[in-house]
C-alpha cells in the first residue's frame, strides 16, 4: 500500500497506516515527493549502516559507563524517566531491561549515554552524548563510528 500524494491522510480503513511512530508522513509531508519512501521506512525501517557488531564485552562497557554526568543530576535523571515513560505511553518506542537481553543482544545494538542539556521550554533536553568512546585493544572508537 502506498499514500497517493493527492490524499493528505492515510485510508482510514487500513490497520497497517496507522501513523504509530513519528516516522509516518503526515500532513504536507504526504504531498512531497519522497512521501512514499517516507512511508516505506516507517513501515519497514530505514536502510542504517551502524559499523560492526559490538561484542557483549563492549555492550556491557557502554552499560556500565551510563549516562553522562549531566544527566545523572537527580532533577535530570527524573526528567529522563518521566521523558521515556511518556514515549513508551504514546507507542513511540519499547524500553528493554539490559538484564533481558544481555545474552542474547539484538545484532547490531549500539548504546549511547544520555546527556541532558538545560532547555528553555522544559527543563531538559536529552541528547545522545556520540562523544563516548569505547575503550578497546586497539583503539578507541567511538559509538557515532
Amino acid at each position: 500500500l502506498t499514500y497517493h500524494h493527492a490524499s493528505p491522510t492515510p485510508p482510514s480503513n487500513s490497520k497497517s497506516l496507522t501513523p504509530s511512530t513519528l516516522m509516518y508522513p503526515r500532513n504536507k509531508a504526504l504531498l512531497h515527493p519522497a512521501a512514499d519512501l517516507l512511508l516505506e521506512y516507517a513501515e519497514h525501517g530505514c536502510p542504517v549502516d551502524c559499523g560492526p557488531d559490538w561484542t557483549r564485552s563492549q555492550l556491557q562497557q557502554a552499560i556500565d559507563y551510563g549516562a553522562h554526568p549531566s544527566a545523572q543530576q537527580p532533577d535530570a535523571a527524573r526528567c529522563c524517566r518521566e521523558e521515556a515513560l511518556q514515549r513508551v505511553q504514546d507507542g513511540f518506542c519499547k524500553l528493554v531491561r539490559w538484564d533481558d537481553i544481555k545474552h542474547n543482544p539484538p545484532k547490531a545494538l549500539k548504546i549511547s549515554p544520555l546527556a541532558a542539556i538545560p532547555h528553555k521550554s522544559r527543563q531538559y533536553r536529552m541528547i545522545l552524548d556520540l562523544s563516548f568512546e569505547l575503550k578497546t585493544s586497539n583503539a578507541p572508537q567511538p559509538v557515532n563510528q
